[in-house]
């Protein structure tokens, strides 16, 4: 487990059974829009295309692709992954520059 970072807010004493958002969470919500070049979501590899012929080519993904359906479907699952991971990804890096400071 990564480190939250704390409270991102001070608690008030009527509310102490209350954590609040983590550090973490914070940055989180608040990274940027577009992620940065250096980032690449947690997969497991990309399925390798498997065709029903000998000479392959760009053209005839969809139409002779045996598995196209599973490979599609790692595609549209790494493109979802990339939008969920990439904020906790900015989050963990402003978290490790405050520890450098």
């Amino acid at each position: 487990m990564s480190n939250d970072g704390g409270q991102a807010f001070p608690v008030s004493i009527h509310n102490l059974h209350v954590k609040g958002m983590s550090l973490r969470d914070y940055f989180a919500a608040h990274a940027p829009r577009r992620a940065q070049w250096w980032f690449e979501p947690t997969m497991p590899p990309r399925p390798e295309s498997m065709y029903d012929h000998d000479h392959p080519s760009a053209q005839c993904f969809e139409c002779c692709a045996v598995n196209y359906v599973e490979v599609e479907a790692w595609q549209t699952e790494r493109r979802r992954q990339f939008l969920i991971q990439w904020p906790y990804a900015w989050a963990d890096v402003m978290l490790a520059e405050r520890v450098k400071s």
